[in-house]
């Protein structure tokens, strides 16, 4: 499958250089990564080369970071038409200044999507409250893509945003982190099933994804792409926060698994998803 191109929805990079880019540490399970084994952009980019990737989207790493993105945009920042890398923002959504600060990183620093990051889960769910709608109508009018990072417990919530926004396309991080651990048919991830049903709606189905059906996760893979449509899955290796094998591993991991897929879900599936969405990193 090496001809098939590959894109890599979801890595994360931290920069070698603490002074001009200091740590902000948040306290989120597995962050251990961050001091352990950092990849600059530079890191990254190396690494694709040798696994045969293409171009990959860095996503804002709030555990080494919070919401100051100025790395991902300093490393994403390019004078040509075709950049390797593209940008993802993390705002909080809870500020008064969230658009401010949205157009900031998005209009003036030129990153090219934004998460909204809500683990741990809020106490009180902001994600489908109508103050933060604004957030999601600029987002549609400047062109910004959009990913989201929840728990399964507000995914219910994220299919209420869904509906309100049905031309904006929204990829979700890691597939919601879906229970899949009871295996196929997989009940225990009822809450993304029932998001089948918005078509804007794309998944990452990441390494994390993959790990979490362990022996079944071509099988899980297949189902994915049955219930959902290949044309919106992408594959992301969340790298390095995923770190226990080589990049090299991780891709092939994800090539392996395709290979359950017909030809075009598999295209689909390993870069022209996320081409669609990112078509400037072909």
């Amino acid at each position: 499958m090496s001809h098939l191109l590959l894109i890599d929805s979801h890595l994360h990079a931290v920069s070698a250089d603490r002074v001009r880019y200091p740590l902000r540490q948040a306290d989120l399970p597995g962050n251990s990564w961050v001091e352990q084994c950092p990849a600059s952009a530079e890191d990254l980019a190396a690494e694709m080369d040798t696994a045969g990737v293409r171009s990959g989207v860095l996503v804002q790493p709030v555990g080494a970071y919070g919401t100051d993105n100025s790395y991902v945009a300093d490393a994403t920042a390019t004078k040509s038409g075709h950049p390797r890398l593209g940008g993802v923002c993390v705002i909080d959504m809870t500020a008064p200044d969230r658009l401010v600060k949205l157009r900031y990183w998005t209009q003036q620093r030129q990153m090219g999507g934004v998460r909204f990051f809500s683990v741990p889960t809020p106490a009180v769910a902001w994600l489908d409250n109508p103050e933060t709608f604004e957030i999601w109508e600029a987002c549609a009018e400047w062109g910004v893509r959009v990913s989201v990072c929840v728990l399964p417990a507000e995914l219910e919530h994220l299919g209420r945003v869904l509906k309100q926004f049905p031309e904006l396309p929204v990829a979700l991080d890691h597939c919601g982190f879906a229970d899949f651990s009871d295996g196929p048919p997989w009940r225990n991830a009822a809450p993304l099933w029932q998001l089948a049903t918005y078509e804007n709606l794309h998944l990452k189905a990441t390494t994390n994804v993959l790990d979490a059906a362990g022996d079944s996760a071509k099988e899980l893979l297949l189902t994915l792409s049955r219930r959902f449509g290949s044309y919106r899955l992408m594959w992301g290796s969340d790298y390095p926060q995923t770190h226990d094998r080589t990049y090299a591993q991780l891709v092939a991991l994800a090539q392996n698994t395709a290979e359950v897929l017909p030809p075009q879900a598999q295209a689909d599936y390993l870069g022209e998803t996320a081409l669609k969405l990112w078509p400037e990193l072909g």
